[in-house]
């Protein structure tokens, strides 16, 4: 272990270290019921299993006609209503069609009732004539059959259970949802404040970030105090338990920065121990069997942007989800540290139709009033090359 950090890895090759471990240990499946999925990412591609429309529908409440002149009287053949068989349009008549009703067969156009008089029951009189094919839902004009509706690693929301429960579902293939167990360590914190105790906000904001990813959080846990032996005999306690563990403090290279011997302790084996990231750079991976086991600094707005840098991109990957991404055009030049890639906090505005970017200046590693101001991060390369008005990807919060 070098103090200074000073062999951290470039963010990029941790981000490329850490695509490997998920692509080694990708989230088994399960099937849970179609209404219970909101939340949850799709396990397999979701096809159609038939056209839609199956076939030929009314848009409209109105009249189904073939052909026809303006001021004509026809008469009425029959009447067919939403979910009822398709009829035959005898030659010369008109058919009565409700909205989602099938169109009758050997019809070319459905006629509003609005454009209609109708001097009675038996007859109608076509006040105007719309075009061929007008006010039909054509087969399969929605989807066709074998259509890849949704892809997988789709995280499902609202407006997917109707595509689903369309396709005949009532269990659905999902990721099982990934299990982390969190644990803040410093003999600073406190969870009940007072004294000259610091609360830990960490467990409780982590916790919250990563169960908005789809996580299961098993356990949560602050360790007020710095005691290598407490902190290996709770992290081999949680981790055969836990797809992630998730710590925050004691990473850095003081005497009281246990994780890393505890890691040791514990014959974790290191993905990587520092990242070339600001804020950051005490940041270290480890695997312990099928755990994977994030080592995060403990100032908040440090262990926030870890997280969100990091291990959201390895949870996404592990369900096979894109990583999170935004497009914006940037309102200023930002700074960039030789061999860091800094994380910059950005506020978004919408000017003329365009996502524009603004700095959120913060005051260091422990800034939490930042975040609350802040719409994303942007990773600003240490080559840099950025500047006011280049269009770049961030990392919406």
């Amino acid at each position: 272990m070098e103090p200074c950090f000073a062999a951290a890895l470039r963010y990029d090759d941790a981000l490329v270290r850490l695509m490997r471990r998920a692509a080694d240990i990708r989230l088994a499946s399960e099937a849970v019921p179609v209404g219970s999925a909101v939340g949850r990412v799709l396990a397999h591609d979701l096809h159609a299993s038939a056209p839609r429309p199956a076939g030929d529908l009314s848009a409209m409440d109105g009249f189904a006609i073939r052909g026809g002149i303006v001021g004509m009287s026809l008469r009425i053949a029959g009447t067919t209503h939403a979910g009822q068989a398709c009829a035959t349009l005898p030659s010369g008549t008109a058919w009565r069609v409700l909205t989602g009703a099938p169109v009758p067969h050997g019809a070319d156009r459905v006629v509003p009732r609005e454009h209609t008089n109708s001097p009675g029951e038996a007859t109608v009189e076509l006040a105007a004539l719309p075009a061929l094919g007008a006010h039909i839902r054509r087969r399969g004009e929605e989807f066709a059959e074998g259509a890849l509706l949704i892809p997988a690693g789709t995280q499902l929301d609202w407006r997917h259970l109707a595509l689903c429960i369309a396709q005949g579902a009532v269990d659905i293939e999902v990721r099982a949802r990934p299990r982390v167990a969190i644990v803040s360590s410093g003999a600073e914190l406190t969870t009940s404040g007072g004294g000259s105790a610091i609360p830990d906000s960490n467990a409780p904001m982590l916790g919250a970030l990563l169960a908005r990813e789809g996580t299961s959080v098993t356990s949560s846990l602050t360790l007020a105090d710095d005691d290598r032996t407490a902190l290996a005999d709770h992290l081999g306690a949680v981790a055969p338990a836990a797809d992630l563990v998730v710590t925050t403090g004691g990473v850095s290279a003081s005497e009281t920065d246990h994780t890393p011997g505890a890691l040791a302790d514990l014959g974790a084996a290191i993905l990587f121990r520092g990242v070339a990231l600001r804020p950051g750079r005490p940041a270290t991976v480890a695997s312990l069997g099928a755990t994977t086991i994030f080592a995060l600094p403990g100032n908040p707005l440090a262990a926030a942007l870890c997280a969100v840098t990091l291990v959201v991109p390895f949870l996404r990957a592990l369900a096979g989800r894109p990583h999170p991404a935004a497009r914006g055009r940037l309102t200023f030049t930002p700074q960039a540290r030789a061999e860091t890639t800094t994380l910059c906090l950005v506020r978004t505005r919408c000017e003329d139709g365009m996502v524009t970017l603004e700095p959120v200046p913060t005051v260091g590693a422990a800034d939490i009033s930042a975040l609350a101001q802040a719409d994303g991060v942007l990773p600003v390369p240490a080559s840099g090359g950025l500047a006011a008005g280049d269009i770049v990807t961030f990392m919406p919060l």
